[in-house]
């Protein structure tokens, strides 16, 4: 799981891709606040990145998708791709 805040400040996407698609890791991607890039959490969430990438306006927020969340990384359903 990737939490940030704004933007990334050098490029990502080489090593998210790396990490998905030869490791096989499952990655969430969750972006917070108004600085974030939502293409860049697109790039670096697992496919579908719908699924995998959570975008908030503040920390409180989260507690929307918690539950949620919680079950996907917990009962391992992120494995089942």
């Amino acid at each position: 799981m990737i939490i940030t805040s704004k933007e990334s400040d050098d490029s990502i996407s080489m090593a998210a891709t790396y990490a998905k698609e030869v490791q096989n890791i499952t990655i969430f991607a969750v972006g917070i606040g108004e600085y974030i890039s939502v293409d860049e959490l697109d790039d670096i969430a697992s496919d579908p990145s719908e699924k995998y990438r959570i975008s908030a306006s503040s920390v409180h927020e989260l507690v929307n998708v918690e539950h949620t969340l919680l079950n996907e990384i917990c009962e391992g359903n992120v494995m089942s791709q």
